[in-house]
């Protein structure tokens, strides 16, 4: 990145050069917009999803932030912090969210703005956000030894895991609209598990 600024730089010194004839200075004018096209293209299209998204990219960021707080001080409790190892699993958590989220986003953009594109943008906003959240909950959820959050809502959390049931989640406590829970075991307190997961 340091090379690419520099040359850029190198190139309007360059351009402001008296002995440089019309056409060479042309044909490195030429050469800089080419290069900086795609910068100030990608640059332009996250500002512009930036701004329509603004409030959910402040939630994954601030959910991340919470987590590796959380997750610090459950390690720390429990005496297994490392650094390195909290580095590289906030580092994978991080990649994985931007990416994850970034893929589904093009998937939907290449679907068009309609209804079922405009829920699915719902759902993997919920799924994206609730990646960092669900591990901050089951962190909590260790550290107070099972008195909070809920075990209600821990039972929602395991559910929307597992399958995704954005209405499922958000409904009334008691679980499904049915009224029964897929998961009959009750959550780990080693691991914020529950069963064999």
């Amino acid at each position: 990145m340091k090379t690419f600024f520099a040359g850029i730089f190198y190139k309007f010194i360059y351009l402001a050069e008296d002995r440089v004839s019309i056409w060479s200075k042309i044909d490195v004018w030429f050469k800089m917009i080419m290069a900086s096209a795609p910068i100030v293209f990608l640059s332009d299209l996250a500002g512009a999803w930036f701004e329509d998204n603004k409030q959910f990219a402040t939630f994954v960021a601030a959910t991340i932030i919470l987590n590796a707080a959380v997750g610090m001080r459950r390690h720390s409790k429990n005496k297994t912090f490392r650094w390195e190892t909290f580095f590289k699993k906030t580092g994978l958590m991080i990649f994985s969210v931007i990416v994850s989220y970034a893929l589904l986003e093009m998937l939907i953009a290449t679907a068009g703005d309609n209804y079922v594109t405009n829920g699915f943008k719902v759902l993997i906003q919920v799924a994206t956000l609730f990646y960092p959240a669900s591990k901050a909950l089951k962190s909590i959820f260790i550290l107070t030894n099972g008195e909070y959050p809920p075990k209600w809502l821990m039972q929602k959390v395991y559910n929307f895991e597992a399958d995704g049931n954005l209405s499922e989640f958000l409904s009334s406590p008691g679980g499904s609209p049915s009224g029964e829970s897929k998961i009959e075991e009750e959550p780990n307190l080693e691991d914020g598990s529950i069963g064999d997961q």
